[in-house]
């Protein structure tokens, strides 16, 4: 007997369905056995973490991360068992394995940041992993105030201040980031110099913590001892300066000391080598004011004192120096309005200066720092501290 025409279509149809039910069945199977064996390797890590058993949880989240690298959770695991044997590289070097999908990376990545900072001492992969959070989300605040306090400690100025104002912008920022606008000209941190040895001492080759002992040493007046002092790093500076000239704090602090000193053809020759990158720091632009001056033409020393108030509104050293040259122009009333701007800006650093918690400034503190950034014209400054102490800007 013939099969009908329409009979062999018909089975192949059945054999696709039940070849393609085969095949669902088989993934279904899969993914079950896998979620399965997840729950399993999570139930044993939970229970040795409950018990304090730190050997028994590193054993079981090594087979964990061999058998599924990609599993974030396994990688705390092993992490957390490093750290709680004592073993804090090998903790950091699990915690940098967490992939990025991971829910709960940007917490493991915080925990990570704190240990390579303190204890391990290693602030450069510090700073790279508190980047990598902004660059996974912007919006996160303790890495944020975590940089600022690295780029303070270390006294790079003009990174600290990208930071902060790229914190506010994101409404990412801590109320007393707004201190360093005013402090961050004078700002030594009592254990700088302190911090920055113990980390020197791993990595001793590092150009960045090179380079803060340095402008620590030169600009802490506690370490300031005998007639020579100034002149041994003033040489200091010049010799890192030639192996790092593209660095604009080495730079700026060595022209600050030469202007000091009258060294007119010293402080052309640091200007003139100057890297593009420097165009635009208020030092630079202070420091092109007084050559300027110093070379008989004050009205490009004051065209220069104000670029340097365009791009640093709230350094009472540069309206210092402005009401300087207005003096020498005869132009008392702005030379009297500038040097009441300087000593109001000088006057609330020394008491943002002196605060017994700086981490938490009190509101009339704010409100000094909202009065001097109105008083200078800071608009970014004023709209912002504005915002976080709800009141309205009082623009000039």
């Amino acid at each position: 007997m013939f099969p009908s025409p329409s009979a062999k279509p018909i089975r192949w149809i059945v054999l696709l369905i039940l070849v393609t039910a085969t095949g669902v069945v088989g993934a279904w199977s899969s993914a079950w056995w896998k979620q399965s064996r997840i729950k399993e390797y999570s139930a044993l890590c939970r229970d040795a973490k409950d018990r304090g058993d730190w050997n028994e949880l590193a054993a079981v989240s090594e087979k964990w991360t061999a058998w599924q690298p990609d599993a974030g959770q396994a990688w705390v695991f092993r992490a957390l068992a490093a750290q709680e044997s004592g073993d804090l590289p090998a903790s950091a070097e699990f915690l940098e394995q967490i992939p990025d999908d991971f829910e709960g990376a940007i917490a493991a990545r915080l925990e990570l940041s704190t240990l390579y900072f303190e204890p391990l001492n290693r602030p450069i992969d510090g700073v790279r992993v508190c980047e990598r959070i902004l660059d996974t989300n912007p919006e996160i605040v303790a890495a944020h105030q975590r940089l600022c306090h690295y780029f303070a400690m270390t006294l790079q100025r003009s990174r600290l201040l990208r930071q902060v104002r790229e914190s506010i912008a994101r409404k990412a920022e801590t109320v007393d980031g707004y201190n360093y606008f005013v402090t961050l000209p004078d700002l030594v941190f009592s254990d700088s110099l302190q911090r920055v040895t113990r980390w020197l001492e791993v990595t001793p080759d590092e150009p960045e913590l090179l380079i803060a002992s340095v402008l620590i040493r030169t600009r802490d007046d506690k370490q300031k001892s005998g007639n020579d002092y100034e002149a041994l790093m003033t040489q200091e500076l010049r010799t890192l300066l030639q192996r790092f000239p593209d660095d604009i704090e080495l730079r700026t602090t060595l022209l600050e000391i030469v202007s000091r000193n009258g060294d007119v053809a010293g402080v052309e020759q640091l200007l003139e080598s100057a890297p593009q990158s420097a165009g635009d720091d208020y030092r630079m632009w202070r420091i092109r004011s007084w050559y300027s001056l110093a070379n008989g033409d004050p009205e490009a020393a004051e065209k220069a004192a104000r670029e340097a108030i365009r791009f640093y509104p709230m350094d009472w050293h540069n309206w210092q120096h402005l009401a300087g040259i207005l003096r020498q122009a005869n132009q008392p009333v702005e030379a009297a309005e500038a040097q009441r701007i300087a000593m109001f800006g000088k006057e609330l650093q020394g008491v943002l200066l002196s605060l017994l918690d700086p981490h938490n400034p009190p509101r009339a503190a704010l409100e000094g720092i909202l009065e001097f950034a109105q008083t200078c014209g800071d608009d970014f400054v004023m709209e912002n501290l504005s915002r976080r102490l709800h009141v309205s800007a009082k623009f000039p």
